[in-house]
């Protein structure tokens, strides 16, 4: 595979498993525990009268990758914590935090 070197010197495959492990750690982060500081923010909103959720995750490293990449690492890590939860996921979008704003989410 081709590797192609992105911001901070790191490689584009280096920043994925960068923000899948920053992805699963504030999924499994619990509710009552701190919020780390460079933490990506991560919204759901199940959808009424279905099965189905709807996942928006706000963080500023999404701007190092392109849009179908960030939906593509966040469905990686919606299946490595709950693969009956990434099952349910019918709509998944990664956003920076400047476009998480143009679309009314805080971040």
């Amino acid at each position: 595979m081709a590797k192609t070197r992105v911001s901070g010197g790191l490689t584009n495959d280096e920043i994925k498993e960068r923000l899948l492990a920053g992805l699963v750690a504030e999924l499994e982060r619990d509710d009552d525990a701190p919020k780390p500081p460079d933490a990506p923010t991560i919204y759901f909103e199940e959808v009424e009268g279905s099965k189905y959720t709807h996942y928006f995750a706000v963080w500023h490293l999404f701007e190092y990758v392109d849009r179908a990449e960030r939906c593509g690492v966040l469905m990686d890590a919606l299946s490595a914590v709950d693969e009956e939860a990434a099952l349910k996921a019918s709509v998944v979008v990664g956003l920076t935090p400047d476009e998480a704003s143009a679309m009314g989410f805080g971040g």
